[in-house]
């Protein structure tokens, strides 16, 4: 009699977790549904990337703006090589003058230190009117691409639009001065350039390069050209 109440008591026992088990694996399946509900809910974020140096060598405003860059850059050049030529002539000149009188050699010295004076003015001004001009036109075109982004984000429902840094690499090799292969990049060098790469890869369709570079050259387009 007393090994019936034993079993009976264990089979109550039994029954009662096999009770809590199924309860517990209920709600954790309703858990889990839930959890997974509410993820399919959330909208994945948007992101999109863009090139930025193929952008701006597609840019025609700064194909257009290079161009009078370099017309100025020869204008300039001719401005520095005739004067170089002056510096050049004043200089024989008082090679030449060895057995002058004093007074007159030391007013052509005088004359070719002034050429020279002028020559090397000449030569750093022009070298910071094409920097200065280059800052400025690009500061223009970097501008009105993040215009065109802001638009492109907004026509076609990006919620980020990044640019594109999968080509930084840490190199095996730093170039030296002469574009060779220089010294090697040590272990802090390789985590700072690691450190400012941000996409590790992305597909195709959410590089919006292209659109960036037509809607730019669109609107620039419609610019009045002075």
């Amino acid at each position: 009699m007393k090994q019936s109440n034993w079993s009976r008591s264990l089979t109550v026992l039994s029954l009662c977790a096999a009770v809590v088990a199924a309860s517990v694996a209920l709600k954790t399946a309703s858990a889990r549904s839930t959890e997974l509900e509410l993820l399919a809910a959330v909208k994945p974020t948007a992101v999109a990337i863009v090139e930025w140096e193929r952008v701006v060598k597609a840019s025609k405003e700064f194909t257009d703006g290079m161009g009078f860059l370099e017309t100025q850059e020869k204008e300039l050049q001719g401005k520095v090589d005739k004067l170089k030529g002056e510096f050049e002539a004043a200089k024989k000149t008082v090679e030449n003058m060895k057995d002058a009188a004093t007074p007159e050699r030391l007013q052509a010295t005088q004359d070719a230190l002034v050429k020279e004076a002028q020559l090397t003015a000449l030569a750093q001004t022009s070298q910071r009117i094409l920097e200065v001009q280059g800052g400025t036109l690009m500061r223009k075109v970097f501008d009105n691409m993040l215009k065109a982004c802001d638009k492109l984000q907004k026509q076609d429902g990006w919620d980020i639009v990044l640019f594109d840094d999968r080509k930084l690499m840490p190199p095996e090799r730093f170039p030296d001065a002469d574009g060779k292969e220089g010294a090697r990049p040590t272990l802090r060098d390789v985590q700072q350039i690691i450190q400012r790469r941000h996409i590790a890869t992305a597909v195709d369709r959410v590089d919006i390069s292209q659109q960036v570079i037509e809607f730019m050259n669109a609107e620039y387009g419609k610019s009045p050209k002075k």
